[in-house]
């Protein structure tokens, strides 16, 4: 994927970057940018063909009988996880 980048932007993520920008630094749309779009289109052809899908199941099946859940409990919390959006309960 690091090779494809330079392709496309040219010298604008290389080492030239910083005299392009005057030492700015990092710039999200040049560095990160990218690597978001690549994983997210590789998500999408994955739904697509259906491995998604299959991937979701077995994991749920995994984490099923492994925390003793419900699947749909499972999947209403799995967001949270990644987010980091949860909270701990205070007695």
């Amino acid at each position: 994927m690091t090779q494809e980048v330079p392709l496309f932007f040219g010298s604008l993520v290389g080492p030239k970057m910083d005299v392009l920008f005057d030492g700015a630094g990092f710039i999200f749309a040049f560095r990160v940018l990218p690597a978001i779009i690549f994983v997210t289109a590789l998500i999408s052809l994955l739904y697509y063909i259906g491995v998604m899908g299959l991937l979701i199941r077995i994991l749920g099946s995994i984490f099923q009988k492994a925390l003793n859940i419900s699947k749909s409990n499972l999947l209403s919390q799995s967001p949270l996880f990644s987010s980091g959006k949860m909270r701990s309960r205070r007695s």
